[in-house]
């Protein structure tokens, strides 16, 4: 029965894997560009594994999701059209000056996921969508960045580590001279380029965040706590990383800030960032409980 999952053989889940294989037939030349930017771009590593985390939260949420399902007349076919027109329009426009090529797949991207969005709610109802829009928000993060979010993000990261990383030596008493992003060692310079603003790994911790969030927060107001300490805490773990390599170039080993640590040793600040972001989970939860408690 239908109200049991969606993994049933009925004629509406039938109806509706029709309708998702003929549109991902339709969006083929963008999945397919999706995907091989996917292997080109580190910053886009994500996204083939986003609709497997999104199918799994489909099948953990499933009793609530599909409980009481219908069709839905108006919303479906209304989000269908409107990524439809946005997908034609955009495909239209791919040679315009006002569209670069990332930002023209973003766009066709973001249509397509409206589209699947209106299959799904046309076939099993707004209330289905409703109890289902925390899958459809990790489905969401297949959608690139576009260059103005990217480069914002960048900048912000950037500063904040400079910043973090001058604080730390200023605390630490190095002896450096800084000139904007540059720190000036007396055997040696470094500077916090634009590749060491740290925004991959901060799109993974977004990511884990928020699944955290969902996981073991239950009051929204927890929830956005969590997510809005993702910045602080991506900024923290970049400073103390470019600290860390810096001393340890400075002092001990230049090697070591072109060595493998410096290259793919961010697993370990990584590692560090989710120590701080599962600190933060501990506490919000005694907030929830007292929270619940009091209401």
């Amino acid at each position: 029965m239908i109200v049991n999952g969606m993994f049933g053989i009925t004629k509406r889940n039938v109806m509706f894997l029709i309708s998702i294989v003929l549109s991902l037939f339709i969006f083929y030349p963008t999945v397919n560009r999706l995907v091989g930017l996917s292997r080109v771009s580190e910053l886009y590593s994500h996204i083939q594994l986003m609709p497997l985390l999104s199918g799994c939260f489909f099948y953990y949420k499933r009793k609530s999701i599909f409980s009481e399902v219908e069709y839905s007349l108006a919303l479906g076919p209304g989000l269908i059209a409107a990524g439809g027109v946005l997908y034609v329009t955009i495909s239209l426009t791919r040679g315009a000056n006002y569209h670069n090529n990332n930002d023209h797949l973003s766009l066709l991207t973001f249509a397509a996921v409206i589209v699947l969005i209106g299959v799904f709610t046309l076939f099993y109802g707004v209330k289905a969508l409703r109890c289902a829009v925390f899958p459809f928000i990790l489905f969401f993060f297949v959608i690139p960045l576009p260059n103005l979010i990217t480069n914002v993000s960048v900048h912000l990261l950037q500063k904040g580590s400079a910043e973090v990383v001058a604080l730390f030596f200023s605390l630490l008493k190095v002896p450096v001279v800084r000139d904007g992003y540059v720190f000036a060692f007396p055997q040696l310079s470094i500077e916090v380029a634009e590749q060491c603003s740290g925004i991959r790994s901060s799109i993974a911790l977004v990511i884990t965040t928020i699944i955290a969030g969902n996981l073991f927060l239950l009051s929204g107001w927890t929830r956005i706590a969590l997510v809005a300490s993702i910045v602080p805490v991506a900024i923290l773990k970049n400073g103390v990383r470019i600290v860390t390599l810096s001393l340890l170039g400075a002092y001990f080993d230049e090697g070591i800030l072109q060595g493998d640590l410096h290259r793919k040793g961010g697993v370990l600040f990584f590692i560090f960032a989710l120590i701080l972001m599962w600190g933060l989970v501990a506490l919000l939860r005694k907030a929830d409980k007292q929270y619940v408690v009091k209401k």
